[in-house]
Formats: structure tokens, C-alpha cells, sequence
């Protein structure tokens, strides 16, 4: 072998060794940074699913790794196959070819649907239709929440940019997670000519920890329903 030949196999094992680094060290879980779910904080796993969260990594003694990113990022790399898990996520709201498999669940998602206070209520999902509808995310994703037919929708990942579309008229609702329509209403003190209801929501879907069906995606799913399983009995003690 010559000796070019020879460093050209040494660049090619060496970047193999990076990418089988890097491959072998991934985060298990990629947590979409909302304010509902994990607080305001890049630094430390906050709020009602970030919390439960971090009560399942310390209890499985740091089994698990987890990265905090923007909802857009963690969604497509997930799918991409970066992750081996996304949470709070469920299979509910994917197609069924996808090869997911899924933890029991841990807390609830509330969606609500924002509207004029001067226009008749949208309590269905039926009633949406016909209608231009803002959303968080894209209406494919949230295809048990809404009709996948029919609607208008404007995709947008602000809450308060669509809710100022949403009062100058360019849009007849929003649909929103019930928390974080209220953590924003503690913020705003006014929500003007907008209202909502949160006792009737659009929807309920159960939030768990969604994974590639893997041997790593099987062995988190079971390490996470053990340590679930363990907080519910310690509540339950305590």
C-alpha cells in the first residue's frame, strides 16, 4: 500500500471513529422547548412535563440523556432519526406507518380554541371548517386534534403573533394548548376582544415519551415506564 494511500485510509478510519463517537454518545430524548411544558429556562428541565421529566432521569440514576431544543428543531430531528426520542409527544398524532412505539402516559395536553368574543363559539372540530385557523404546528401533526380537510390554516410557531392575527380579523381562531394560553393570559393581564374556554376543549391527548422502534427506543421506553411506575408508588407512599 502506498503512503498516500495509506493516509487516506487513516482520514477515513478516523472520521468512521468520529461518527461512531458521536453516534454512541447521542442524547436519548430531545425535549421541544414550550413554555406550558418545561418553563422559560434552557438551563434546567422546569414545569409540569419538565418536572416529571427530571424526576425520571435522577430515578433511573442518569440512564437517560435529554437535549432542550426549539419545537421546529426537535420535531424534524426526531423524525430524521437524530433522537431516538421525543417527549412530550404521543403517537396519536402521527400516521400509523410511522414505526413509534410509545410510554404510558405522564400528564395531559388541553387543546383550546382562541376566538372573538362578538362571534359565536367554536366548540368542534366540526365547527372549524370553512374557517382560516392559525396554529402552532403544522395541521398534519395535530391530525387528531383538527380536520385535515377543509379549514384554512396559517402555521406559526407564536402564540402572540397569531393571536394579533387573530384580533385584527385575519383569522377566525387559533388552537392552542390550553396551558400555555393561560400562562400567557398571567403574562398579557388582557386578552382585548379575544376569549376562550378551558373547560371545553377542542381536545385531550395524553402526553408520554415517543420513541423509534429500536433496541435503544425499546430500552428507553422500558426504563422510562419502570421509573413512572416507581413515582407513582412513592406518591402514592408519601
Amino acid at each position: 500500500m502506498k503512503v498516500h494511500d495509506l493516509s487516506r485510509f487513516a482520514i477515513i478510519l478516523a472520521s468512521l471513529q468520529i461518527v461512531l463517537f458521536a453516534k454512541s454518545h447521542a442524547d436519548d430524548i430531545v425535549l421541544p422547548m414550550t413554555a406550558e411544558n418545561f418553563g422559560r429556562s434552557w438551563e434546567r428541565l422546569d414545569g409540569p412535563a419538565g418536572r416529571i421529566i427530571s424526576a425520571v432521569v435522577q430515578v433511573t440514576n442518569n440512564q437517560l440523556t435529554y437535549q432542550i431544543h426549539s419545537p421546529s428543531h426537535s420535531f424534524k430531528a426526531f423524525l430524521e432519526g437524530r433522537y431516538t426520542c421525543v417527549s412530550p409527544d404521543a403517537k396519536i398524532y402521527y400516521d400509523a406507518s410511522y414505526d413509534f412505539i410509545e410510554s404510558e402516559p405522564f400528564r395531559e395536553t388541553e387543546w383550546v380554541v382562541v376566538h372573538h368574543q362578538n362571534k359565536p363559539p367554536i366548540d368542534t372540530a366540526e365547527d372549524l371548517k370553512g374557517k382560516r385557523v392559525g396554529l402552532l404546528y403544522d395541521p398534519e401533526i395535530l391530525r387528531t386534534v383538527v380536520p385535515q380537510e377543509g379549514v384554512v390554516y396559517d402555521v406559526y410557531g407564536n402564540l402572540a403573533t397569531n393571536l394579533r392575527k387573530l384580533e385584527k380579523g385575519r383569522l377566525d381562531a387559533v388552537i392552542v394548548p390550553k396551558l400555555g394560553m393561560q400562562l400567557y393570559v398571567q403574562k398579557t393581564r388582557d386578552l382585548g376582544p379575544l376569549t376562550f374556554d378551558p373547560d371545553r376543549p377542542l381536545a385531550i391527548i395524553q402526553d408520554r415519551v415517543l420513541c423509534h422502534n429500536t433496541p435503544r427506543g425499546q430500552e428507553v421506553i422500558s426504563i422510562v415506564n419502570a421509573a413512572l411506575g416507581e413515582l407513582k408508588v412513592n406518591a402514592l407512599q408519601n
